[in-house]
């Protein structure tokens, strides 16, 4: 449907926000080999039917999201050794991943296993670091606040589905620690660009992270503090707008009244209660070359959208001819269509 093409490109400007974009590739196995080259790590990830499915049930509230038919569920781990030119499974467990980690490593004889973050999620989740024994159990699952003060976390630089914290991180000699590279938080600068790296070390056995002191950490410290105070700044700035009393735009511009609509919504909608994906629909007045193919996009979701939603619409340059579309769309449509679905309509007194 074209109408949600447009939607979606509207709602993009509506939410948009300082965040990077970025990109990912479809999830696909890969193998790890140990320092010494005699233990490998196999990760197979699950089994998506593609990415828009994936997107698409992660919007709409559908566990597992994007799931293939009859593959497999979970993400798997196998560790092997090897023997001569074969490799021996060592282990076959699930992963805690939801789809997959990002990345790996595994010591020498496969005594411990540790992953790093989710895919299409870096820095966030529970799962950022992941520890696993020898025989696929697990030692301790970490998010990113177990193992850095949560300031710091603040400061990172983040894009729109992640965020960037760490580089390539490494084993200890002995095969006992995990020492994270973790990014140091600048100013300037973008995602991927050289901003230097602190070590954070983490002990295998018990996943306890070692205390974050040194010369090397007082600096990162000190180079997260500004960032910190900005990034409160803006945020005070941020909720001091949201709870001041909301008012609709005086003028009739497109991109004001969508953000007004979807900042109505959220504030009329109970927390937590949302439908999903909010549909905002602003018809322009007639006469304009938008007004027949916006007053057609409304017609199709009334009559043919059969998804719960919050549903929002305003025309603050035809208020009539909205009140007639929307009437004319709900005789039209059958009876139950937008059951479970919430409207929200903005229209003058009269």
């Amino acid at each position: 449907m074209g109408w949600l093409i447009r939607l979606v490109s509207a709602v993009a400007m509506v939410v948009a926000s300082p965040a990077l974009a970025d990109s990912w590739l479809p999830p696909e196995p890969k193998i790890y080999l140990s320092p010494d080259k005699a233990t490998r790590l196999t990760v197979v990830p699950r089994d998506l039917e593609n990415q828009l499915a994936y997107f698409s049930d992660k919007v709409d509230g559908k566990e597992p999201a994007g799931q293939r038919h009859s593959g497999e569920t979970r993400a798997l781990g196998i560790v092997e050794r090897r023997s001569g030119a074969a490799w021996i499974k060592v282990w076959e467990a699930p992963l805690v991943n939801e789809v997959a980690p990002v990345s790996a490593l595994i010591a020498d004889g496969g005594g411990h296993v540790v992953t790093f973050d989710n895919w299409h999620s870096t820095g966030f989740g529970d799962n950022v670091v992941v520890i696993y024994r020898g025989d696929g159990s697990l030692v301790r699952a970490m998010k990113l606040t177990d193992i850095l003060p949560e300031n710091y976390v603040r400061a990172l630089p983040t894009s729109v589905s992640s965020m960037w914290w760490s580089g390539e991180h490494v084993l200890s000699r002995d095969g006992r620690q995990v020492v994270l590279k973790v990014v140091v938080p600048n100013g300037g600068g973008s995602i991927g660009s050289s901003r230097g790296f602190v070590d954070v070390t983490i002990d295998l056995a018990t996943g306890m992270v070692a205390p974050l002191t040194g010369p090397a950490w007082d600096r990162a410290m000190a180079a997260a503090a500004p960032l910190v105070a900005r990034s409160k700044a803006e945020e005070a700035i941020w909720r001091a707008r949201f709870i001041a009393p909301l008012a609709p735009p005086t003028g009739t511009k497109e991109f004001d009244w969508n953000r007004y609509l979807y900042q109505a919504v959220k504030r009329l909608a109970p927390i937590g209660a949302q439908r999903g994906f909010d549909l905002v629909w602003i018809l322009p007045a007639p006469g304009t070359p938008e007004f027949a193919e916006r007053a057609k996009d409304i017609r199709e979701v009334i009559t043919g959208w059969d998804e719960k939603s919050d549903l929002a619409f305003a025309s603050p340059s035809a208020p009539e001819a909205l009140a007639r579309v929307l009437t004319e769309s709900a005789n039209a449509t059958s009876a139950g269509r937008l059951a479970g679905s919430r409207l929200f309509v903005a229209l003058p007194p009269a």
